[in-house]
C-alpha cells in the first residue's frame, strides 16, 4: 500500500480516538498505529508487537528469549512425533506414488523442525549472552 493509504488509516484511527481519554492512552495509540503501518507496509518487524513498544530493552530481550525457548520446545515436539510417524510409515512400507516409499517424502518434516529448533536454540543462547553482557536485543 502507498503512503497515502497509511495516512488515511492514521486519520481514521485519530478520528475514532478523538475522545478525552486519548491523552491517557497516547502510547498505546502510537503502538497500534505502528502495528497497522508495519502490517500495511509488509515489514512485519518484531518491534511491531504492542508489548515490545512499552518494554525496555532488557525486558524485550527477556521476551525474545522466552519466545525462542518456547519455539525450541514446540519444534522439538513436532520433530520427535513426526519422526515417530515416519518410522511407522517405513515399518508398514506405505507407498506415496509410483511405488516410491512414503517415508522418503515425509522425512523432510522431522528434519526441518529439528533444524528450526537448532536455529531458535542458537537464538536463545545468544539472547542469554546478550542479557549477561547487557547488550541490546537482536533485531
Amino acid at each position: 500500500m502507498a503512503k497515502e493509504d497509511i495516512a488515511k488509516i492514521r486519520a481514521d484511527i485519530d478520528a475514532i480516538d478523538a475522545e478525552p481519554l486519548e491523552a491517557r492512552f497516547e502510547g498505546a495509540h502510537d503502538a497500534f498505529v505502528a502495528v497497522v503501518e508495519d502490517r500495511v507496509e509488509g515489514t512485519g518487524r518484531d518491534e511491531a508487537l504492542v508489548a515490545s513498544r512499552f518494554a525496555g530493552p532488557r525486558l524485550r530481550l527477556s521476551m525474545t528469549f522466552v519466545t525462542s525457548v518456547f519455539t525450541v520446545i514446540v519444534c522439538a515436539l513436532v520433530a520427535w512425533h513426526s519422526w515417530q510417524f515416519v518410522s511407522i510409515e517405513r515399518e508398514f512400507e506405505s507407498e506415496a506414488f509410483t511405488g516410491m516409499p512414503a517415508w522418503i517424502m515425509q522425512i523432510v518434516i522431522p528434519f526441518a523442525f529439528a533444524v528450526m529448533g537448532l536455529r531458535y536454540g542458537a537464538y536463545a543462547v545468544g539472547d542469554v549472552m546478550r542479557l549477561v553482557r547487557g547488550e541490546a536485543p537482536r533485531t
